[in-house]
């Protein structure tokens, strides 16, 4: 090793080169016979998972389509008056019932059929096939009645062989607020394998299952509604995955993929299967195989006729670039050669010259900030104000107008200073929701002097509340809104009431106030003649200031109208407010 540190740099490199690339045609060859594997981990699972997510959307497509029409059929509300209509007889309703569905301009290249039952279960079926779809058990009827989203039936055949899967859905008046009976809508098999119908061309089949390994759908129809028993990927185990199975003498690549869309959102547990050919994906493998090998024969032999002229290039420039350094280290800057030449040594050095320079200007610039941050820190200690002295001020007003027998100034400026200690709260940011409070009360007392008799404060506090803690200043500032605003025009009489309750997993605190009020969908809000402003400084610093402690589990309801008053609804979850015990 020491033998090697002696010699020049461009022998040194041409050593290395060789040597890499020895190491390089050794892994090279490991590489090529390992390669096979990593592609079928690759480049066959990429191509059969894209292809699988492909057929997903598309299925999910299909599936939200035909929801869409079971949701208008099922919130017409035509429909339900002529279920509940005891005047006309089955002939009669069943006629206007399909002229219902009929108006409701259904896709019947998706749907074969439809079947209403009322609450009586009186039956009206609407086919769009002639051939007759078999009955479901009254298992699946019972579980559709007792549902609230809908249910899904196992695959279903006609008299002619079609297959069928059918969705279960109740009917639910949400005006009236009762059941009238159920609606069950039978989806052509035929429509949902068209979405994924020559997906593969001529490498392979796919077909759909469920969670059973229940043929849903497949080109081969014989096969439909029976267990597809040689699947062996395992699709609860990772979001892709995919296994080699032996079907007779013919050797697959099977890969089971779930549609997490419908079983998310509609309950629909849907597999997407593939089926590949073994040796054709293989025939691809060795093509790339092959294509590496050259192309790494190729790239070893261009590295060696390389080496020398560029080992030789190259330390030249670095000891160019050694020079500098040296001169650059005696401190003699006048002294840097300089080099036109563009490459990257030349980049090297020019960057290394940009260093040197922008070194010296970051100590200057960092001198005169420190400069001007002793400046500022000056500033800021000349203005700070005690408020110990504030509040020995206010205790001394307070005194003298005791001494002078003024009553209500002596209140005024006892509620003053409690207020300005609760809101300081000795620089702490959180106070119980009894400290809050005293804060509203605080502030109350001083604008009822201000404007005597002109509103009363009503307080309604839930038991047990009192010891949660909160970020401070919530209410007072809602408070001043519905005093400014709410009670502006009016002379005397009004009220303002806060409330403070707990329900369920949240405490809410409510200011209601009966003065003006105004238009909550105004395009503006209203001027400082009346109404609170929902938008206005106040209102969205509260607002912010819980969004940004407690996230999506607080937030601001506003409620009013012209003359009627306003509601403000402030919540935040328990589970936040106990979390910030320990702030």
């Amino acid at each position: 090793m020491k033998g090697i540190k002696n010699l020049s740099i461009s022998k040194r490199i041409s050593l290395y080169l060789i040597i890499g690339i020895l190491v390089y045609i050794l892994i090279n060859s490991i590489v090529v016979y390992i390669f096979s594997k990593q592609i079928i981990d690759d480049y066959t699972s990429g191509y059969i998972e894209s292809r699988q997510e492909q057929v997903n959307s598309a299925v999910s497509q299909l599936i939200e389509d035909i929801i869409i029409n079971v949701v208008r059929l099922t919130t017409y509300d035509p429909l339900y008056g002529i279920l509940a209509d005891k005047h006309i007889d089955y002939l009669k309703k069943e006629e206007e019932i399909k002229a219902c569905i009929e108006s409701l301009n259904l896709d019947t290249n998706k749907i074969a059929q439809i079947e209403i039952v009322d609450r009586e279960q009186n039956t009206y079926t609407y086919s769009w096939v002639e051939a007759k779809i078999d009955s479901l058990p009254s298992t699946f009827l019972q579980q559709v009645q007792g549902s609230k989203l809908g249910v899904w039936s196992e695959v279903v055949k006609d008299s002619s062989g079609q297959a069928y899967l059918g969705y279960g859905v109740p009917l639910y008046n949400y005006y009236t607020m009762q059941k009238g009976g159920h609606v069950i809508v039978w989806i052509k098999e035929e429509a949902i394998r068209k979405t994924y119908r020559s997906k593969f061309e001529d490498m392979g089949s796919i077909f759909i299952v469920n969670e059973n390994d229940i043929i849903l759908s497949h080109e081969n129809e014989a096969l439909i509604g029976h267990a597809a028993l040689f699947i062996g990927a395992d699709s609860d185990k990772k979001e892709f995955s995919y296994a080699m199975s032996g079907k007779g003498k013919e050797k697959v690549i099977l890969s089971k993929i779930e549609n997490k869309t419908l079983s998310r959102n509609l309950g629909l547990h849907m597999y997407v299967v593939t089926s590949l050919n073994y040796e054709q994906i293989f025939s691809i493998i060795k093509q790339v195989n092959k294509g590496l090998a050259i192309l790494s024969i190729v790239i070893a032999l261009g590295i060696i006729i390389g080496i020398f002229f560029m080992c030789n290039k190259l330390s030249a420039r670095l000891h160019i670039l050694a020079k500098k350094i040296k001169v650059l280290g005696e401190g003699n800057m006048d002294d840097v050669i300089y080099d036109t030449t563009q490459n990257e040594v030349n980049i090297l050095e020019e960057n290394f010259n940009k260093m040197v320079e922008e070194i010296r200007l970051l100590i200057e610039k960092n001198n005169y900030e420190k400069e001007q941050q002793r400046k500022m820190e000056l500033v800021a200690l000349q203005a700070q104000i005690n408020p110990h002295f504030l509040y020995n001020t206010l205790d001394t007003i307070s005194w003298m107008a005791k001494i002078q027998k003024q009553p209500e100034i002596e209140e005024m400026v006892i509620q003053l200073a409690k207020f300005f200690r609760l809101s300081l709260n000795s620089g702490k940011k959180y106070v119980t929701i009894e400290q809050e409070i005293n804060i509203v009360k605080s502030f109350v007392t001083i604008e009822q002097v201000r404007a005597p008799k002109r509103f009363t404060m009503h307080y309604e506090i839930e038991e047990g509340v009192e010891t949660y803690r909160i970020v401070k200043l919530i209410l007072q500032p809602i408070v001043e809104n519905a005093i400014k605003h709410g009670m502006n025009r009016r002379r005397k009489d009004g009220n303002i009431y806060l409330k403070i309750k707990r329900i369920e997993n949240k405490i809410f605190f409510f200011i209601e106030d009966d003065g003006v009020g105004f238009d909550i969908n105004a395009k503006r809000p209203p001027d400082d003649k009346g109404g609170l402003k929902p938008s206005g400084y106040g209102i969205k610093n509260v607002r912010e200031r819980l969004e940004l402690e407690y996230g999506s589990s607080a937030g601001i309801d506003i409620e009013s109208k012209p003359g009627m008053g306003t509601r403000v609804s402030v919540y935040v979850g328990i589970e936040e407010l106990c979390s910030s015990i320990n702030k």
